[in-house]
């Protein structure tokens, strides 16, 4: 299921005053930015959510290892380049006689 949050919809709006510690203040903000949203609209979604759904879920994007984000690197370079591409195939037999000439 998603739920598509758009900054143009013109709702009523309630305040509600939360109390929590400055520091999961900050990491909250800090990760909703991430992703594009302020704190308001992360409240906003998980409440529509819980409403919704009855559950709560949250979970994070997965981060690249250090190795990965090089060797991806590397593809986008060799992609800019032409280095270690092959050429495009308009069948699978075109394909197969390109790698069979690779051996």
């Amino acid at each position: 299921m998603y739920i598509i949050f758009s900054k143009e919809n013109k709702m009523k709006t309630a305040v509600i005053n939360i109390k929590t510690e400055p520091k999961l203040k900050k990491e909250a903000s800090k990760l909703a930015s991430e992703i594009g949203l302020n704190l308001s609209q992360v409240i906003h979604i998980s409440l529509q959510n819980f409403v919704i759904s009855g559950t709560i879920t949250a979970s994070r994007p997965e981060q690249m290892s250090p190795k990965l984000e090089r060797e991806l690197a590397q593809v986008e370079k060799d992609a800019k380049t032409g280095k270690n591409m092959s050429p495009a195939f308009r069948n699978a037999k075109d394909m197969d006689a390109y790698l069979d000439n690779l051996k």
